[in-house]
């Protein structure tokens, strides 16, 4: 079993926009990105043959606010829960 917390911080710039018609991203000045936290947890374990884990991403989405953007005008992703499992059948 091994469970864990990962930690980044974005700090505010003045990012790319995104032109999506054209598949374009160009310089601009007028609009920052604002600084954010983002916390992840995951969960890892291991039962004879199986294993399995569980990730929740973007914890804190909504908690510390809703400025979670990549570039101007295009959101972070959602908090989203992420599953995976292996089971080795033979060996």
């Amino acid at each position: 079993l091994s469970a864990g917390l990962d930690f980044r911080y974005s700090q505010a710039y003045k990012g790319k926009a995104y032109f999506p018609a054209y598949n374009l991203r160009y310089l601009q000045n007028q609009q920052t990105v604002a600084g954010y936290p983002v916390f992840d947890a995951h969960l890892n374990f291991r039962i004879g043959r199986f294993r399995g884990f569980f990730k929740l991403l973007h914890i804190n989405k909504g908690i510390s606010g809703n400025d979670y953007f990549t570039v101007p005008e295009y959101p972070l992703h959602p908090r989203m829960l992420t599953i995976g499992i292996k089971w080795m059948f033979f060996s």
